[in-house]
């Protein structure tokens, strides 16, 4: 669907597509690589599409798809431990955030499984445009390269309400429920 979002290099209103989708019948932990965007494979331009390719059946340019690994199947003993990045109060997306992400980078070789937004990770007061500059676009790389699950914090209700879930937190993050992702129901 198309929404209205704020251009955060121009604060310009402008139409934003955006994608929910919803994988069934994925095997446990294999590595999916996927691509979004417009005439990736030599489609007609503006053909706006997702592919989904396993990993022996790859032919888009590295450049031009990302992977993530599904988990394992529960109570699997695991060859190396779970990496998971938990960040919070990353909101304000400027340098000091940038430090914190360049170490994390530096620390783990660009290695890891889970992101868990731990709340304000858009400060000051959890808006759309401050969600998509100061996270979305600030940690574009990251986000696009493991599953990201996020909790909201205190500065997320200014604008979104936490009883009706409803506001630009819960409009811009999904996460798994109801045992989804390899959990419990």
């Amino acid at each position: 669907k198309f929404v209205a979002r704020k251009d955060i290099e121009t604060w310009d209103t402008v139409e934003a597509a955006e994608h929910q989708v919803h994988l069934t019948d994925l095997d446990p932990h294999t590595t999916y690589y996927y691509a979004i965007g417009s005439d990736l494979s030599g489609g007609a331009a503006g053909d706006s599409r997702i592919e989904i390719r396993s990993a022996d059946r790859v032919a888009i340019p590295q450049d031009k798809y990302y992977a993530f690994t599904t988990f394992p199947e529960p109570r699997t003993k695991l060859a190396d431990p779970v990496r998971v990045w938990a960040i919070g109060d990353s909101g304000w997306g400027d340098h000091k955030a940038g430090r914190v992400r360049d170490a994390f980078m530096n620390f783990t070789g660009g290695d890891w499984d889970l992101t868990l937004g731990l709340g304000d990770l858009a400060y000051l007061r959890g808006k759309d445009w401050e969600y998509q500059k100061r996270f979305f676009k600030f940690l574009r790389e990251q986000n696009a390269r493991v599953p990201v699950f996020t909790t909201p914090g205190n500065h997320d209700e200014f604008t979104s309400d936490m009883r009706k879930l409803t506001g630009p937190y819960f409009e811009l993050f999904t996460n798994p429920d109801d045992g989804k992702s390899g959990g419990v129901a």
